[in-house]
């Protein structure tokens, strides 16, 4: 397996991503980004093809984009916050889509592949992932 070298920003020792998980996690990052852009410019269409769409589901369903975008820059740098909140949300996802679209849409199935996927590559370096260390602002560092 072929590994990608990443510098870790707080310690400067250096790190091994596989390039699955590197790959995962841009392909992640860029799946929230298009979906949110997706979802803006798109809502009327949601609503008249979903009419259990509330305005609060709505802008939660909105704002797990970038809940996910989040959590795949945090993984990038190896916090383990990042794993969770990745987990959070895209349960939070799976809900709100399981209420509104119902069981038989094929779409919503993506998300648990997704996160299945992330888990898969995550787990043979978990151990590399980085604590809380108390502050959300200094975990960032």
């Amino acid at each position: 397996m072929v590994d990608n070298v990443a510098l870790t920003p707080s310690a400067g020792s250096v790190s091994r991503r596989p390039v699955g998980l590197a790959m995962i996690v841009v392909l992640l990052a860029l799946a929230n980004t298009f979906g949110g852009l997706y979802g803006l410019t798109h809502r009327a269409d949601f609503f008249s093809q979903f009419p259990r769409f509330t305005t609060s589901l709505w802008n939660i369903y909105l704002l797990c984009p970038l809940v996910g975008i989040t959590a795949m820059v945090a993984i990038w740098f190896w916090r383990r916050w990042g794993f969770w909140l990745a987990c959070i949300g895209a349960a939070v996802v799976f809900a709100i889509e399981l209420y509104v679209m119902g069981p038989a849409v094929w779409k919503i199935y993506r998300v648990p592949f997704s996160l299945a996927l992330m888990i898969f590559f995550i787990r043979p370096v978990w151990k590399q992932f980085k604590y809380w260390r108390g502050y959300f602002f200094w975990c960032l560092l």
